[in-house]
């Protein structure tokens, strides 16, 4: 994988791009005049690419960069006294801690990060190197117009690490929830904005010894959203809510 910028550059933009060439040990690629199609024809490999407001990750068949999304409208709704999913499951307040096992595009640390607060805590993992880079990267460098969200992006901790290996390493009761939510086997048409991140992502299925760790090290609840029809709801222990208007659920696993 190489890292490159956009047509239109300046300093800033270059600075970026070196940067995190260095920091993530990519190559660095003048781009010149080239086309994307171009610089894939001539290093067969896909290209990070740095703009002034974004960093795209560009392959032959897709193209992934942080932003928040349905993450906005999800802020705008709990800052209006409206409820949501995941923060109804999990009981969420201020001051409350939330690690989120798999972080993706970062929409549900985002929102958790904004009900906990400045007393708070949230720390997202995310085994998929390019989601890791597209996304912790992107909570820092995207120019949010909600202030709100901008002061809860920065306060995300973010790991890259598989879930496993990083809950082994915690102490028990080391946050109030623990959070999954795994790439679903089927598609569902409210998350087709996600069909991109669906051809690099980390299919891997949780198993027991996960759940065992996270159940260790979460003082409250184990969170799961996953398919409705997925069978790991029951497989793993986890009590299905059930959403009328949703073709997804969230499983939970009451520790006290």
């Amino acid at each position: 994988m190489i890292i490159s910028t956009s047509y239109k550059t300046n300093q800033s933009i270059l600075h970026k791009a070196q940067q995190l060439s260095s920091k993530y040990s990519l190559t660095y690629v003048p781009r010149g005049k080239n086309t994307l199609k171009q610089l894939f024809q001539k290093y067969q490999c896909p290209v990070i690419i740095v703009t002034g407001t974004h960093i795209r990750f560009h392959s032959q068949d897709a193209e992934i960069y942080f932003h928040p999304n349905i993450g906005q409208i999800r802020s705008k709704r709990i800052v209006d006294g409206e409820t949501d999913a995941l923060i109804e499951i999990s009981q969420l307040k201020p001051g409350m801690s939330l690690l989120d096992c798999t972080l993706g595009l970062g929409a549900d640390s985002l929102i958790a990060s904004q009900v906990v607060g400045e007393s708070g805590r949230v720390v997202a993992i995310e085994s998929n190197f390019v989601m890791y880079l597209i996304t912790s990267e992107g909570l820092k460098y995207y120019p949010f117009d909600n202030p709100i969200l901008e002061e809860a992006s920065k306060r995300i901790e973010t790991y890259h690490q598989n879930a496993f290996d990083f809950l082994k390493a915690q102490d028990d009761d080391s946050f109030d929830v623990v959070y999954f939510d795994p790439m679903f086997d089927s598609d569902i048409k409210e998350t087709t904005p996600l069909n991109h991140v669906r051809k690099i992502a980390d299919y891997s299925t949780l198993n027991h010894e996960t759940i065992a760790e996270a159940k260790r090290v979460a003082k409250q609840y184990v969170i799961m959203k996953n398919h409705y029809l997925s069978d790991t709801f029951k497989s793993l222990g986890f009590i299905q809510q059930k959403r009328k208007t949703s073709q997804f659920h969230y499983g939970v696993i009451k520790i006290h």
